[in-house]
């Protein structure tokens, strides 16, 4: 991978190779080039992340090379060097790879270049790494200019930036189009492409504003008009059904699905059992799953199968599933509610569980049995 690092010609040379000679490890470079950051110290954040990524690089497992938060970490440390045209590639990629971060870093990025409008759309309601919520405020507000990063004559520029869209390079597009309207505040083509752009990322008011912009620079008598005035409408549509789904949004969650598996143990008296699950999850509020388990006790074994979902407030979690218990003698299918404490790990790829089930059969006198389940859940996503 191609990462683009500019520094100044002046680099505090004795005390960056000191740190750089004292410690190997990837995470060291990433915490003090964070902690260099925090100081505003960005030329020496800039040599350490760029450190961090060339290890990171060497130590790659499985085809994995740079993880896409220091990516995202090293773009918005160019972007404040003032070095937008390498902070808006390497921002790019770092969504590309998933950043967990990523449309924070892209909004200050943003910011930095003078954009905040743009800026606003990506913020939304993102979660502020913890490293950086004290400082990147000041940060940003600090280093904020209007530089004009594209070299390009207008209508090559306008081309550049629909391809850039295209190829889904988001910010770089975003980044351009701003500027292009910076300079070209009266070219309505401009306002149309780039509602295009927010048209895509689902950012329907967005891309209605700017549509309209566009539309009311356009003569009366022009055709033009008439075309642009109906995918308008289709925009107000596609919009009016976004926002209809609210309700589900808030129970289901609105994130891409990730696949979820869970493998854990429970205890119930003298029973002890080896469960597990497969399932989709959303956006930490919702996942279903369909489950599976063997039990022992006193020497006899049973299985069970059956079919849940689950809905989560932070930590906390409720379910509610249906479960068939079979053995050789027996055969029993029931209600089998849940509570418990989901906790995620930082990188939002596995969480430790531990619930507290019931199971009511379907029966005139059913017995309630109550137990305690241990495991772990693993999350692999699905998006691009």
């Amino acid at each position: 991978m191609l990462i683009i690092f500019t520094a100044s010609t002046y680099i505090y040379s004795q005390s960056i190779g000191s740190i750089i000679s004292s410690q190997k490890s990837n995470p060291y470079y990433i915490k003090e080039a964070q902690s260099q950051l925090n100081a505003g110290e960005i030329d020496t954040a800039l040599v350490l992340y760029a450190k961090a990524i060339e290890e990171a690089q060497k130590n790659r497992i499985g085809g994995n090379g740079v993880n896409g938060d220091l990516l995202a970490e090293y773009a918005y440390a160019l972007a404040l060097h003032h070095n937008f045209e390498a902070a808006l590639i390497n921002i790019d990629r770092a969504m590309a790879l998933g950043a967990k971060y990523g449309n924070f870093y892209a909004s200050q990025i943003l910011t930095v270049m003078g954009y905040s409008e743009a800026a606003e759309q990506f913020m939304g309601e993102v979660k502020v790494p913890e490293w950086i919520s004290n400082d990147f405020q000041n940060l940003t507000s600090k280093y904020s200019t209007k530089i004009s990063f594209n070299r390009d004559e207008p209508q090559d520029a306008l081309k550049r930036a629909s391809k850039l869209a295209a190829n889904g390079q988001i910010i770089q597009a975003v980044a351009l189009f701003e500027e292009l309207l910076s300079f070209y505040p009266d070219v309505y083509i401009i306002y149309a492409d780039y509602s295009a752009v927010w048209e895509k990322l689902k950012k329907y008011e967005c891309a209605s504003k700017m549509l309209k912009k566009g539309i009311d620079l356009i003569p009366q008598d022009n055709e033009t008009k008439a075309t642009f005035n109906t995918h308008l409408n289709e925009i107000h549509e596609a919009w009016r059904k976004n926002t209809s789904n609210t309700w589900a949004k808030k129970i289901f969650g609105a994130g891409t699905p990730k696949l979820m598996t869970y493998a854990g143990a429970s205890f119930a008296g003298k029973t002890f059992s080896l469960n597990g699950r497969i399932g989709a999850y959303t956006s930490k509020k919702f996942s279903g799953s369909i489950n599976l388990g063997l039990s022992f006790a006193s020497k006899q074994a049973s299985g069970n199968i059956g079919i849940s979902a689950y809905k989560g407030w932070g930590i906390f979690l409720a379910g509610l599933g249906v479960t068939d218990y079979f053995s050789k003698k027996s055969n029993s299918i029931g209600i089998s509610p849940q509570v418990g404490l989901s906790i995620l790990n930082k990188n939002q790829t596995a969480s430790f569980d531990i619930t507290l089930g019931g199971y009511i059969p379907f029966s005139k006198n059913p017995t309630v049995s109550y137990s305690i389940s241990i495991g772990e859940t693993v999350y692999i996503s699905l998006s691009k």
